[in-house]
């Protein structure tokens, strides 16, 4: 599966007006798993990345804008580190289905206005179901 989250543009202003560490824009991340056995206890989706080497809980930048990481989140904002889970919080084991929502948010982490640089920012992570 592969799938491709666009936040669309960030303006340097959107940018600027939010505070270090601060989300700028956020994007809903749907995940819709079926086929669950009756057994089955918890279903999650957990997040593997590379870490940005400085704001570890954000995922390193492949583009050539600075001063914005992503970062992958539960539906309350809690930030999901690498190889971390977000659960399902509805299981429905007569039906065999479970959903799973995660938000992809771009987060100020230049110190100042200064090191805000215009350009695209890029991450990738890779998803795996896990059913206990």
């Amino acid at each position: 599966m592969s799938r491709t989250v666009d936040l669309g543009e960030i303006t340097q202003g959107a940018i600027k007006a939010a505070a270090q560490n601060a989300s700028v824009v956020s994007k809903s991340l749907v995940f819709n798993v079926t086929a669950c056995p009756a057994s089955t206890k918890s279903v999650g989706i957990e997040f593997g990345y590379t870490a940005d080497p400085i704001n570890t809980q954000y995922l390193a930048n492949t583009g050539t804008g600075a001063g914005v990481l992503l970062g992958i989140t539960d539906n309350t904002d809690a930030l999901v580190p690498n190889d971390g889970t977000v659960n399902a919080t509805d299981l429905d084991t007569t039906a065999g289905t479970a959903t799973v929502n995660a938000k992809v948010q771009a987060y100020r982490t230049a110190p100042t206005d200064a090191d805000i640089v215009a350009g695209d920012v890029s991450s990738s992570a890779t998803v795996t179901i896990s059913q206990n």
